[in-house]
């Protein structure tokens, strides 16, 4: 798949259409910091570590796996697969946004203050 001449020209796709709809996700969730970017290596960052951990297992519920960065809590590593299509980047902003929604629901409100006194 690699050596496919459109192969690259996906990416950049990709790439380009994650950075359009997380900065849409930036302004509508002031949770979400910060969105770092290289290709499809994502790093979205919290304004807490408790939430990003909170966040990162609602994603994981929802069917998304990510990790939280070692160096800094407060982001969470995000890399989608290079064979990610289009239609599944829309998926995947959906569950990011539905996820984003559910954080402040009362239980993972109880659950990220139990969290944060680990910090």
């Amino acid at each position: 798949i690699v050596n496919d001449k459109n192969f690259l020209i996906h990416i950049n796709q990709l790439s380009e259409f994650f950075r359009v709809e997380l900065k849409k996700l930036q302004d509508e969730f002031p949770k979400l910091k910060e969105v770092r970017q290289l290709g499809l290596f994502m790093g979205l960052v919290f304004n807490d570590s408790a939430f990003c951990l909170v966040f990162i297992k609602i994603l994981l519920k929802n069917g998304i796996f990510a990790v939280y960065s070692a160096n800094d809590k407060k982001v969470m590593q995000f890399l989608p697969p290079l064979v990610t299509s289009m239609e599944e980047a829309r998926e995947i902003i959906q569950i990011l946004r539905k996820s984003l929604k559910e954080s402040g629901s009362l239980k993972n409100r109880i659950v990220k203050t139990a969290v944060s006194y680990l910090f």
